[in-house]
């Protein structure tokens, strides 16, 4: 998908075939035809998660790194396209679901679909936020290089990773999201004109009321 956003072919990674088989012959062993299942014993350490953990966040700040440079060089710094190539980049996968969820929606003749990213996407979604205002020189990076960015975007997310491990982190993050929609998006505000309204009617004295025969 990163290849067509940015007007490549979209089989290029295939094109190394020694990898791709090695790579595939590898993980179908150690999945089915590994002695005493020790590839799904090793895979389900917490050691073995840790390192997967890490490796798979370098990859994913070097991808989206790559896709928000590549996307400026295509579109000529646009910010809107660094950001969908980024994200896209980053996400992998994952950036299908809403719209699989539409489609699997659809085809079962239901017009409710509950749509939403995955904790991973909006993840690359802000450290593409955070190389698009690097590029545009924004003070909002406090003035940091590429570099310095690379770094300080991989010791957070790496931390957030271990976290993820740990504890229930999308719960927090809806938490988060769901506060922030009630405080800018109508739910203070709304809240706050019925508060008013209420304590206004309650300072109301009604009066004595005559009638023309008193």
């Amino acid at each position: 998908m990163g290849n067509l956003l940015l007007g490549l072919l979209p089989l290029e990674p295939l094109c190394n075939v020694s990898d791709v088989l090695l790579s595939s012959f590898i993980c179908r062993y150690c999945i089915f035809y590994c002695p005493l299942d020790l590839g799904h014993k090793l895979a389900s350490s917490i050691g073995f998660r840790i390192l997967a953990t890490t490796m798979s966040t370098i990859s994913q700040l070097q991808l989206i790194d790559r896709g928000v440079q590549q996307a400026g060089q295509v579109y000529n710094n646009a910010i809107i396209p660094m950001l969908i190539v980024g994200t896209v980049m980053g996400s992998g996968a994952e950036v299908l679901k809403p719209i699989a969820g539409i489609l699997i929606n659809r085809c079962q003749k239901n017009q409710l679909a509950y749509i939403k990213m995955s904790s991973n996407t909006k993840l690359a979604l802000f450290l593409s936020i955070l190389f698009v205002l690097e590029i545009q020189k924004s003070p909002l990076v406090l003035g940091l290089t590429r570099h310095q960015l690379l770094v300080y975007s991989l010791v957070m997310t790496i931390t957030f990773k271990f976290l993820s491990l740990v504890y229930r982190t999308e719960h927090y993050i809806w938490l988060m999201e769901h506060r922030l929609c009630y405080t800018f998006f109508g739910g203070l505000s709304r809240d706050l004109n019925k508060f008013f309204k209420h304590k206004q009617k309650a300072h109301i004295h009604r009066g004595w009321m005559h009638s023309e025969y008193d």
